[in-house]
């Protein structure tokens, strides 16, 4: 099974290929550039590359979000067309679930291993993307979220979960509040906020997903925003947003 996966949930972004869930090729995008520069150049490149044609793509996977608006509809239009064009299917993959498995196995510099896991996604406007998971045994289970808000809103509303537990944040919002977050649970977390290119995440995620029949045809790919659009907040008020990001 070859799967090409494409992320555009940052400005970066990347793309991998694989073939049975190993990963034989992948990029980073310029950061600029637009992804709308960018694509479908990028993908071009990596297949090339690999001697790989758009054809020979049994399955695309594509980062849902959360992200930039506009970057996750460009990502999300772009494999639609490569699988509407060749008669493939999709996996969305989120953000979250995703940065889940750069953390999953034992990872250099990590520390121990911690009874929860919270993935804490800077949102740009002061707001915080975040999704609780709980470990149980290799696996990590959703337990609340997706959400986005203001860190102290969301640490109280998880107040209960998180109380006596050990806690991993990890995600590029760990930057902005680290000594909120150290202050609040001290040595009983693990504090993340490098997060490695998702695409070969996402491309190995994708087999197995793949294989429990998780994807969808092309038109039925949904972005997961978590906030609604600034043209949906705005539009009852007959003003036009100066953003168009997180």
């Amino acid at each position: 099974m070859i799967i090409l996966a494409l992320d555009t949930s940052t400005p970066i972004g990347s793309m991998a290929l694989a073939c049975d869930g190993n990963v034989i090729g992948s990029m980073v995008g310029d950061n600029t550039r637009t992804h709308g520069e960018r694509l479908p150049g990028d993908i071009m490149t990596l297949l090339a590359v690999h001697d790989t044609a758009l054809r020979d793509i049994d399955v695309f996977a594509v980062a849902s979000g959360p992200g930039s608006f506009t970057s996750l509809r460009v990502g999300i239009a772009t494999i639609q067309a490569f699988a509407l064009a060749h008669q493939r299917r999709v996996l969305p993959i989120s953000v979250f679930a995703a940065i889940t498995e750069t953390i999953k196995g034992p990872r250099t510099g990590l520390g121990p291993v911690t009874d929860m896991v919270v993935v804490w996604i800077g949102g740009h406007r002061g707001d915080i993307f975040a999704s609780l998971y709980e470990r149980s045994g290799s696996s990590l289970q959703n337990v609340a979220g997706p959400v986005v808000g203001q860190t102290t809103e969301i640490l109280a509303e998880w107040q209960r979960q998180l109380a006596g537990r050990t806690v991993c944040f990890v995600g590029d919002g760990v930057v902005g509040n680290r000594s909120l977050l150290m202050e609040r649970f001290g040595s009983a977390t693990v504090l993340q906020p490098d997060v490695p290119p998702l695409a070969s995440f996402m491309a190995r995620m994708a087999k197995m997903l793949a294989e429990r029949g998780e994807s969808v045809l092309p038109h039925a790919v949904r972005p997961l925003y978590v906030r609604r659009p600034d043209a949906e907040l705005t539009r009852g008020y007959g003003v036009k947003s100066p953003y168009d990001g997180r």
